[in-house]
């Protein structure tokens, strides 16, 4: 039989047939948790682009994932800043034409 005993705050205690080197849980790697982080881009950049259509201006903080991990939290974030930046331009041209026109029609 394979006993062997361990000194503990001065008791013993006995292993029958355990190994030393199974002793702990598996940890998960690091990989693990940057695929989860990658993903996570993915969905976040998603959902700042699909609020960014209805309300301007989340389409300007995904630039966060501008250089994330995963490929298309990176396309998503392209587009959104371009999208936002179509936006801002629209309205500054419309904004400056309806003041225009209503300096025009003062005189």
């Amino acid at each position: 039989m394979n006993e062997s005993y361990n000194e503990k705050d001065g008791a013993q205690s006995t292993n029958y047939g355990k190994r030393k080197d199974i002793e702990s849980f598996p940890i998960k790697s690091e990989q693990y948790y940057n695929d989860i982080e990658s993903v996570l881009d993915f969905e976040f950049s998603l959902g700042f682009l699909i609020v960014g259509i209805f309300t301007f201006l989340p389409l300007f903080f995904n630039f966060i994932y501008i250089r994330s991990t995963n490929v298309h939290a990176r396309r998503i974030s392209t587009a959104s800043i371009v999208i936002g930046s179509t936006y801002f331009a629209v309205f500054f041209i419309l904004a400056n034409a309806i003041q225009l026109s209503k300096y025009s029609f003062m005189y």
